[in-house]
């Protein structure tokens, strides 16, 4: 369970690793998933807590997660349990920086997100791949204002422009998404 959201912040672009050992003011402590991003040039950490439990979590733990949090200097705390939490909890939580939910209703919530973080790392590859490819292209200066291309020995000319087709029908998708243009074909 643990790994399961870890690997949701990891997806978001985030570092987040299980069962670290964090330490804090008074005392070392073991969280269940640390997670590490910078926004807006500033770092922020996460204690995250995973309850995979059969009953709802108590405000005991809230508590205890809000001492924590203190202690290591975190910015937010997150309670992640799929059977929900007492009346307690959800008091012990109010007007704090911790957040009670359940897996599913934190991937929704982060869907924006997610989907943007997505976009980001196509966006890199699209960029990386175009730069590779230009190298596989020689340009040269013929004479004044004049320029010719031609393809690297051994490179297809045919395949080269079939790739950087394909990578241009991607840019583009990715900018009309951005754009809000839904679907994309």
């Amino acid at each position: 369970y643990q790994e399961k959201v870890a690997q949701f912040f990891r997806e978001l672009g985030c570092f987040a690793d299980v069962e670290v050992v964090v330490q804090g003011a008074r005392a070392k402590h073991r969280i269940d998933v640390w997670v590490v991003f910078t926004r807006f040039g500033l770092q922020h950490r996460w204690v995250i807590e995973c309850k995979e439990w059969k009953s709802p979590v108590t405000k005991e733990k809230v508590l205890t997660l809000k001492s924590v949090m203190e202690d290591v200097g975190a910015d937010r705390g997150i309670l992640v349990a799929d059977s929900g939490f007492q009346p307690g909890a959800f008091d012990a939580a109010t007007s704090t920086n911790i957040s009670l939910t359940t897996f599913d209703e934190l991937r929704a919530r982060a869907k924006g997100d997610f989907y943007s973080a997505r976009l980001e790392r196509l966006d890199r590859k699209i960029a990386y791949l175009q730069e590779e490819a230009h190298d596989l292209y020689v340009t040269e200066e013929t004479g004044p204002g004049s320029w010719t291309s031609s393809p690297r020995p051994g490179v297809d000319g045919g395949r080269y422009f079939e790739v950087m087709g394909k990578l241009s029908i991607l840019e583009m998708g990715s900018k009309r998404v951005k754009l809000g243009q839904f679907p994309v074909p």
